[in-house]
């Protein structure tokens, strides 16, 4: 109960100091690039506020980790997830990318295949290839992040004090929710106020009720779930980086190279018109055959409360 207790207030801060803090950095970055020639303020002065409340949730999100990590007396390798050697660890990592690139192979294929998307005029391998391998930096980058925050501490901190299930639901669906907690809706910057950043925070709220994207929601949340398999099972968050990774740049490799064709289909959502129903139907199979293999012999699962 104390884990869960610790993430609630976690959450609580990150909300309401990014939600305060976000009129106040929008309007400081208009107030000194306005006006300006200088390619990077011209730039930032170009961001609606919906990118900078953001990345202001993203920087408070970051300062809390430190309290949380003390919090949960989460200091070592092997509590964050990183139990490995770094050459049996990289290889871990090699090891996870294969299965993501594959899975999500099939999910391309068959969006392909049911017409959700077409192949772009002008589209070849070599583009594939460049904008599959552009991703492979920022994807790795993320990977890490989000698998150190959400298997590294989360799940491996509440699994310390919680049964294997609901550890395991509590970090997916927060891994889940906290992709959707954004909105593309701007806010016209005459209206930025003291208290527009709970403003825009309500309207992410809107994703998720809305249809065309709840079926990325269960998408993200079948992938939290598999990961969360996955880091238990091998007792690290290694081969988690990897697959998490092969996700990332087979989307942006295909993204490169098709198009929509439709705004609306059950299959696939508005998140990024890739994930829907259609993936969760894969990933959400995938886990299953994983939980099934795994239910077999409880030794399988390297929880921390039985360490």
């Amino acid at each position: 109960m104390r884990a869960v207790l610790i993430f609630l207030a976690y959450i609580g801060f990150t909300f309401v100091a990014g939600a305060l803090l976000s009129p106040w950095i929008f309007q400081a970055i208009q107030s000194v690039t306005a006006g300006s020639e200088v390619k990077l303020l011209k730039y930032l002065h170009e961001q609606d506020f919906a990118k900078i409340a953001n990345r202001c949730f993203m920087l408070v999100a970051a300062i809390g980790i430190y309290p949380m990590l003390k919090a949960f007396n989460c200091w070592n390798k092997k509590e964050l997830g990183y139990d490995l050697e770094r050459k049996e660890f990289i290889k871990e990592i090699g090891k996870g990318l294969p299965f993501g690139i594959l899975s999500l192979g099939l999910l391309s294929f068959l969006i392909l295949y049911f017409n959700l998307r077409v192949i772009e005029e002008g589209a070849s391998a070599g583009k594939f290839i460049g904008a599959f391998f552009k991703a492979a930096l920022g994807a790795l980058v993320l990977s890490f992040i989000e698998e150190t925050f959400f298997r590294g501490i989360v799940l491996n901190s509440m699994s310390r004090t919680l049964k294997v299930a609901p550890a395991i639901f509590i970090s997916s669906f927060l891994f889940a929710s906290v992709h959707l907690l954004r909105n593309k809706t701007d806010v016209e910057l005459n209206d930025v106020q003291w208290f527009t950043g709970f403003h825009y925070l309500s309207l992410t709220l809107h994703n998720f009720v809305d249809p065309q994207m709840l079926g990325s929601w269960l998408t993200l949340f079948a992938c939290g779930t598999f990961l969360s398999f996955l880091s238990l099972h091998k007792g690290n968050i290694a081969q988690c980086i990897g697959v998490h990774m092969g996700w990332v740049m087979m989307i942006k490799g295909f993204e490169g190279v098709t198009d929509t064709v439709t705004k609306n289909h059950w299959m696939i959502g508005n998140y990024d018109k890739v994930t829907g129903y259609l993936s969760f139907i894969i990933i959400g199979t995938l886990s299953l055959i994983y939980w099934a293999y795994l239910a077999k012999s409880p030794k399988n699962l390297s929880t921390k409360n039985n360490s």
